[in-house]
């Protein structure tokens, strides 16, 4: 039975890799089930086993199953491992996974917290490496809290944990250059955005070569909604940079990105109701030229729907008076 346990497990771990939740949950049960049997409740062997499923139930985003493991597995961890354990991080990483499922953001935080401690204490250094993952997630949890300029600290912080030589780890540095981007949206400064999208950008161009297009898609992924007008024409600006740089580049699948035509589109709009009569003219063009490019009309947001019917009986027309690429001044390039 204590090698059909181990069998479990390892089928549990490979499904679990393969995406499976139902097959992972199910040989990860059958372990647990097996070492309690042999070993007792509060044996390391079945700890262990319920942290493996208290893991996997919070990959399959079963919160509150997850979490009545991981804070058993925990319990009992610490009472028969020193702290900081290996054990002990595994599952304290898990549960801040499980409370920021259940949008318990300032435990998960807390929790987190401990892990790079523990972590740091494990290798030595607030800067190793290792480190880089919890970082993340850290950052992930402080921007979910609206705390920004705590999140840039850290996220600042984490540039350290980078080898200095990008091509030795050109994914951290990519996902670096996007939390400084996102950031930056948040604390509502443009150029940085763009900055270090096209950091990001140049980055994905030299190690990805043909996947670079998501990470313009990213950009206006990042600028959050906004209600005043002066933050819209701010969001406006942002986005002309990235569909300027974008146009040049010849990638039109950019420009029938839903997410774009969700802020690109509430923000023409948004203006062109308060804007003078001149300026309302090319904005309401521009939202034209934009609704052109969708894939669906249907799947526009009904701010923008609103406002294209506005652009019509406006303008008088449902063609576009000029393309995107004559209006932004590509179109001979």
């Amino acid at each position: 039975d204590s090698l059909k346990s181990s069998l479990y497990t390892n089928l549990g771990a490979v499904y679990n890799d393969l995406g499976d939740t139902e097959l992972t949950l199910e040989y990860l049960s059958k372990s647990l089930e097996i070492d309690r049997r042999l070993h007792g409740p509060d044996s390391l062997t079945v700890i262990i086993a319920e942290a493996n499923l208290g893991a996997g139930y919070t990959m399959a985003e079963r919160y509150e199953e997850a979490l009545a493991l991981l804070e058993d597995a925990l319990v009992k961890s610490r009472e028969q491992l020193p702290p900081g354990s290996e054990l002990e991080i595994v599952t304290l990483n898990s549960l801040a996974a499980a409370y920021g499922g259940l949008g318990e953001l300032e435990r998960a935080l807390e929790v987190r917290n401990s892990v790079i401690e523990f972590t740091s204490q494990m290798y030595g250094s607030p800067h190793h490496p290792e480190l880089y993952p919890m970082t993340l997630n850290k950052i992930k949890d402080l921007v979910m809290l609206g705390r920004y300029e705590e999140a840039d600290a850290v996220t600042d912080e984490m540039k350290l944990m980078l080898p200095a030589d990008i091509s030795e780890a050109p994914a951290r540095w990519s996902e670096y250059y996007r939390c400084k981007a996102m950031i930056s949206s948040f604390l509502g400064n443009g150029d940085l955005v763009v900055e270090y999208i096209l950091a990001k950008e140049e980055l994905a161009e030299e190690f990805y070569k043909d996947d670079s297009l998501w990470m313009a898609r990213f950009y206006v992924q990042t600028v959050q909604p906004l209600e005043r007008t002066e933050q819209y024409a701010l969001e406006l600006e942002n986005i002309r940079k990235s569909i300027t740089y974008r146009l040049l580049y010849d990638t039109p699948e950019f420009l029938s990105s839903a997410k774009l035509h969700g802020f690109y589109g509430r923000a023409l709009t948004k203006l062109a109701i308060d804007a003078d009569p001149e300026e309302r003219r090319l904005l309401l063009e521009e939202l034209l030229a934009m609704v052109a490019k969708a894939e669906s009309f249907e799947a526009l947001d009904p701010v923008i729907q609103e406002g294209w019917r506005l652009a019509v009986d406006e303008l008088g027309t449902e063609v576009p008076p000029r393309t995107l690429d004559e209006i932004y001044g590509v179109a001979d390039e």
